[in-house]
């Protein structure tokens, strides 16, 4: 009985390495490896498809609200191109930098 039992166990070891080898043959083999990157790639650019496509629909929404406001579409020119239509006055406020500086100074007063 011990013989019955070495031999199936040496078969069982012998199938399990063919197995084995067999499977590193069909992962190592050129064919395999440019499939499995080709899936890769169908991966990534499927990704990237649907991701362009979502932006594509959030900037046609914006575009058809455009469409309809058209005041939208003026506020948005006066933003974007920094344009000043006639009879109209543009302010542009500058943050004082005179007044940070003497706080700064007190400050160090205040601590000597």
């Amino acid at each position: 009985m011990k013989k019955e039992e070495r031999s199936k166990a040496v078969f069982k070891y012998i199938v399990i390495g063919i197995i084995f080898i067999t499977f590193l043959c069909i992962i190592f083999n050129s064919s395999t490896s440019q499939f499995i990157s080709r899936l890769i790639e169908i991966h990534k650019l499927k990704t990237n498809t649907e991701k362009l496509i979502n932006e594509n629909e959030k900037y046609e929404k914006r575009l058809n609200y455009l469409k309809t406001k058209p005041k939208e579409i003026e506020k948005e020119a006066k933003i974007v191109f920094d344009v000043v239509a006639e009879n109209e006055m543009e302010f542009v406020f500058e943050e004082d930098s005179q007044k940070e500086e003497p706080e700064k100074e007190t400050n160090k007063e205040a601590k000597q």
